[in-house]
């Protein structure tokens, strides 16, 4: 029988030391900027763990993005003058190579809308990663602007937004 995946969702402060480790493997991972990461992740707004029994399979965060950080992803998709509309960003997705699809990005992108339905948010996406969008625009994210280079590697990114207005009804 098919154990049910389970959901924690955590401020950063409640995580012990050890507990901080699947979101810099994640970011290792996704290519994610390592850089001051330990400081960032304790900064989240929420972290999201994805269990199967008592196994860890993915991981993602609800994350308070520096103004800064927000304005220059904004820009880069030619809609600066929204950034200030989208506060919080959903990130540092990560659901083990071996447990990908089965449903579980959607779990976890699922998990942070419900934990925070009255805000805007934003994700970012490669461009590339057309299935993972599509999970995203099951959720309620559409893309505003237009793809832009990445800093971080050869690639482009998309840039995803879920105004209040968009959650889904469940």
């Amino acid at each position: 029988m098919a154990q049910i995946p389970t959901i924690l969702v955590q401020e950063p402060h409640e995580v012990p030391e050890g507990a901080l480790a699947p979101f810099s493997h994640a970011a290792s991972e996704i290519g994610v900027e390592t850089q001051r990461l330990e400081r960032r992740i304790r900064r989240a707004h929420r972290l999201i763990y994805l269990f199967i029994g008592e196994r860890l399979i993915g991981v993602s965060a609800i994350k308070l993005p520096a103004k800064s950080y927000r304005g220059r992803v904004f820009s880069s998709a030619g809609v600066a003058s929204q950034a200030t509309a989208y506060p919080l960003e959903f990130g540092w997705l990560y659901v083990l190579p071996a447990e990908r699809g089965h449903g579980h990005a959607s779990r976890l992108v699922a998990a942070g809308r419900e934990t925070i339905p009255d805000s805007s948010l934003f994700a970012t996406v490669r461009a590339d990663n057309t299935a993972l969008k599509g999970v995203f625009r099951r959720h309620g994210y559409m893309p505003l602007g237009q793809d832009y280079a990445s800093k971080l590697g050869d690639h482009e990114l998309t840039l995803l937004t879920a105004p209040i207005s968009h959650i889904p009804e469940r």
